[in-house]
Order: structure tokens, then C-alpha cells, then sequence
């Protein structure tokens, strides 16, 4: 959050208005060693989507990333057969989902 706040704050006032270009959060994500690449592409589209590569709303980032490492581990669970995962794993992981949204975090997991 902090390289997007840098990018977006204005000289004068101090203040952020939360907007970025697509090219500066390409910038970011690109100067980061917190994001795969594989992250990275799944952001870059799903904000040119979103955005239409307008200014991007980079204030939800955090749950933008939480969703897309969220979509990924699903995708490598899907790709380890769940189908052999036993009853008691899925009843421990729904044990950990107290609000029954079908998703826990990563670490949790």
C-alpha cells in the first residue's frame, strides 16, 4: 500500500486520492518481490477488467490479493484430485469458517 501512496500523493496536500493508472500499478507490482508472476497476471487482468485500464482503485488491494491467492490455491487443490481429500479435512477446514463463506486463509489451510 505504501508504494501505491507513494505514487498518488499529492506534492501540495499530502493526500491520496486511492486512483492509480494501469501502467503505475504495473509499475508496482513489477518493482515487488511479495507477488508471483502468476499473481501479478491474474491482478493486472482482473483490474483491466474491472477498469477498463483506466485508473485502478487501488484501495481494496489487500482483499484483491486475498481473492486471487484464494482462487489459486483452490485451482492447485482442484489439480491435486479434492476428490481424495478425506471427509475429516473438509469438516476440519469448514470447522475453521465460522461465517460459512467457503473460504479460510491461506495460512489456515
Amino acid at each position: 500500500m505504501r508504494r501505491f501512496e507513494n505514487l498518488d500523493t499529492d506534492k501540495e496536500t499530502k493526500e491520496h486520492s486511492g486512483f492509480l493508472t494501469f501502467e503505475e500499478v504495473k509499475q508496482v507490482f513489477e518493482g515487488s518481490n511479495w507477488l508471483t508472476p502468476k499473481e501479478q497476471n491474474i491482478l493486472l487482468r482482473d483490474y483491466a477488467i474491472k477498469y477498463d485500464k483506466q485508473k485502478v482503485d487501488y484501495r481494496n488491494f489487500a482483499e484483491d490479493l486475498y481473492d486471487c491467492r484464494f482462487e489459486l490455491a483452490k485451482s492447485r487443490l482442484m489439480d491435486t484430485n479434492i476428490e481424495r481429500i478425506e471427509d475429516n479435512v473438509l469438516e476440519a477446514c469448514r470447522s475453521r469458517d465460522p461465517k460459512k463463506s467457503g473460504k479460510i486463509r491461506i495460512q489456515t489451510l
